[in-house]
């Protein structure tokens, strides 16, 4: 092969390269593109993150329609558990989320299996985010969660419950409570909302004597069977007995 030869297939090889390169980048940055990842609303991640100042952050991020919730956790520290709440967006494979005021925005890669973190404003994650900052898609998690938007379907607003003894209660659309234990479901005939700065206080007239009083307040709460973080904290007093549980909105 000539020298020539030689140059004019080099020549066309740099062409194909810079040709290829530029409609890679022009269809992975246009906004909207067909290559937007969509994720099946709501989903879950969890997974440990790397610690500026302590052993690790054990971290939850949930993405729901309109918002995403974030659960942190210290390792060794106290107080520990933080939680907020904020807006995201997805533009390719590239999640990004933002807390509002707070001065705090992250950046993962997204897939249906897994996030990584690649860029967090926060100093609290430890040197440059990498391939060890990963979160995985939690599927139980997501059944929790599958469960509370057919129940905001159904029009309610806030839920809660614990656990031995078992009990639940659901508030819907129109201030109506619904009261569950064991083979046990009651509607109230009224419910009394009282505003405090950190909840609310909520007291249930059922007739006959009947009344609950519930306390909420806004605080990371764990159930103790399944695992799930929830919003708040709830106390529920029926008949002088007092009980603990979680609870969130929907």
């Amino acid at each position: 092969m000539s020298k020539k030869t030689g140059l004019i297939i080099v020549a066309c090889l740099v062409v194909f390269i810079i040709i290829r390169v530029n409609i890679a980048l022009n269809y992975s940055s246009g906004p909207g593109s067909a290559e937007d990842y969509t994720p099946d609303l709501p989903i879950a991640y969890t997974g440990t993150l790397p610690c500026a100042s302590c052993p690790g952050i054990e971290y939850e991020l949930r993405l729901e329609e309109g918002q995403f919730t974030e659960f942190k956790r210290y390792i060794d520290r106290d107080p520990g558990h933080f939680t907020r709440t904020g807006s995201w967006e997805i533009s390719g494979d590239r999640l990004t989320i933002e807390t509002k005021g707070a001065g705090d925005r992250k950046e993962f890669l997204i897939s249906d299996e897994r996030l990584r973190l690649i860029h967090s404003d926060s100093d609290d994650i430890s040197g440059e985010p990498d391939e060890n900052s990963v979160l995985e898609r939690n599927s139980e998690f997501q059944s929790i969660l599958d469960r509370h938007r057919e129940l905001r379907e159904e029009g309610v607003t806030f839920l809660a419950s614990g656990n031995e003894p078992f009990w639940s209660f659901r508030i819907l659309e129109g201030d109506t409570l619904v009261y569950l234990k064991p083979d046990f479901e009651m509607k109230s005939r009224s419910l009394e909302i009282i505003q405090k700065e950190s909840g609310r206080e909520y007291r249930a007239d059922f007739g006959s004597e009947q009344e609950i009083e519930i306390n909420t307040e806004r605080e990371f709460c764990q159930d103790t069977m399944s695992g799930f973080k929830f919003t708040h904290v709830v106390t529920l007093t029926e008949d002088g007995v007092t009980n603990q549980g979680c609870g969130r909105y929907l």
